[in-house]
């Protein structure tokens, strides 16, 4: 039974393609066709692959390896893939051969499925599934006016969710405010000179981690009599730089993260993940997997509290000034009063999108230290000055639209809280889904902005893609 034209917002093959196997099914089964946008985000959606019989998840893995080239493809260019008989045999047994046929436009990606079916006319081709069409454009989301963070609801006794901004079965937070328009525009503006600064610390850094958490293992093997080498790395990816993910802290009170998922919905302990066409939507739940296919690139900005206080930003001070009017290792809360006096100083003015990172000292300091002051730290208490937790300042992330928040020390917010201070992180990562970067190496990015006279750039971070992971190193860069 042939398939009507269908029309959905999408804009990579993959999304097309779960759409496209939707209506295959509903032509197998006579089951009207399932209406409504893709998941976000790339990848097989999870709708598709909760509709699919076993037979047609077999067909689904298949037709996924054969648009594999997918970003190889050009406007108005057709490609075939004809997987062998044996293979269609065993897992697409009413089907003799599949030819695809892959059509991209400039606004449309069309793929035609035809089949050979296994009856006495085996010469006869009919077509299985007809031409699907698919609106290729970007998505025409722009997020305009946003509420301001007095206008968020409340969850329970919490004020300022955003769960409803994003959409009930959102998995990105304030990622989404990363649109094809955002990124083209920071990259066209920012990059320049082509200059690029890495904000990853080492890896094995700190030496001794914090938070009790365990040094990175790293087995550099060699494979005698072979001159080839291998490494083995084990790590906690929130020992050095890092992003807080949505499953790393949740609403302590609640027992839920982001976008109201239970804790005990999801699993602990090793996870094995035997198929990566076929895993449980529960265990990628707001996984960071989910930014490592979107992406933290946009326009970066440099709060250099350290610099302000120098008097280097308005030409009081001078340079290397070592003495801060707080310790960074010690509990300190930054205002929003001094964040928006940073800016000003800078020349810095906010937009919808901006991913703001944030030079504290942590690190400065660190680098400066003695190793005996290095592994003392990792055995006290741990202490930081970062951002103040407060309404103000609450209302100062929300109302500015950040896409993300990163700072060189290992919690952003200042620590401890304070008795009966709830965490930021709750506020961050639980109601609004605003990913936390701690940690990040801006020293060398502090330099290059002052040289420059300029404290925005293009900024790009791919996450590692962990299934269901919480955190990641942010494999990090500023462009110049």
């Amino acid at each position: 039974m042939p398939l009507s034209p269908c029309s959905v917002q999408t804009n990579t093959v993959e999304q097309f393609l779960s759409y496209f196997l939707i209506h295959l099914r509903s032509s197998i089964s006579n089951e009207p066709p399932v209406r409504g946008n893709i998941n976000h985000g790339g990848g097989i959606s999870h709708t598709a692959l909760n509709i699919m019989e076993e037979q047609q998840t077999r067909a689904l893995k298949m037709i996924q390896y054969a648009v594999k080239f997918s970003t190889a493809i050009q406007d108005g260019t057709s490609y075939q893939a004809m997987p062998s008989s044996s293979q269609l045999w065993t897992s697409f047994p009413f089907c003799r051969a599949l030819t695809f046929i892959i059509e991209r436009g400039t606004s449309t990606i069309v793929l035609k499925m035809f089949c050979i079916p296994v009856t006495p006319e085996a010469g006869q081709i009919t077509i299985l599934a007809d031409t699907a069409v698919v609106d290729a454009t970007p998505s025409a989301k722009t997020w305009k006016d946003l509420p301001n963070f007095d206008d968020l609801p409340m969850f329970k006794n919490m004020k300022g969710c955003a769960w409803e901004v994003w959409g009930k079965d959102d998995q990105l937070g304030t990622i989404n405010l990363l649109t094809d328009e955002v990124v083209k525009k920071a990259a066209a503006e920012e990059i320049i000179t082509g200059t690029t600064v890495s904000l990853n610390w080492p890896l094995q850094f700190p030496s001794k981690p914090l938070f009790g958490r365990k040094s990175p293992e790293v087995n550099m093997i060699l494979k005698s009599p072979r001159v080839v080498r291998d490494d083995e790395i084990h790590i906690n990816t929130q020992s050095g730089t890092q992003w807080d993910g949505l499953r790393h802290f949740g609403l302590q009170e609640h027992g839920v993260f982001y976008n109201n998922t239970p804790q005990d919905a999801m699993e602990s302990g090793i996870v094995p993940i035997h198929d990566p066409l076929a895993i449980d939507p529960a265990l990628a739940h707001i996984g960071i997997q989910n930014w490592a296919n979107h992406g933290i690139c946009g326009r970066g900005v440099l709060l250099d509290i350290v610099r302000y206080y120098s008097g280097e930003l308005d030409g009081t001070g001078s340079p290397g000034l070592t003495e801060l009017p707080y310790d960074p290792w010690t509990t300190h809360g930054l205002t929003v009063a001094e964040l928006e006096a940073c800016a000003e100083k800078q020349g810095v003015k906010f937009r919808q999108g901006d991913i703001l990172i944030l030079r504290v000292g942590f690190i400065r300091k660190y680098q400066n230290a003695t190793q005996e002051a290095r592994d003392a730290l990792a055995a006290r208490p741990e202490t930081f000055a970062g951002i103040e937790q407060s309404e103000d300042m609450k209302r100062f992330l929300w109302n500015n639209h950040f896409a993300a928040i990163a700072s060189d020390q290992p919690a952003l917010e200042r620590w401890p809280t304070g008795e009966g201070t709830p965490h930021m992180h709750q506020t961050l990562l639980g109601l609004w889904g605003m990913p936390i970067g701690e940690m990040f190496d801006v020293e060398q990015l502090s330099q290059v902005c002052a040289k420059m006279g300029r404290y925005t750039f293009f900024f790009s971070s791919w996450p590692l893609a962990i299934i269901g992971g919480c955190a990641s190193p942010p494999n990090a860069a500023a462009y110049f």
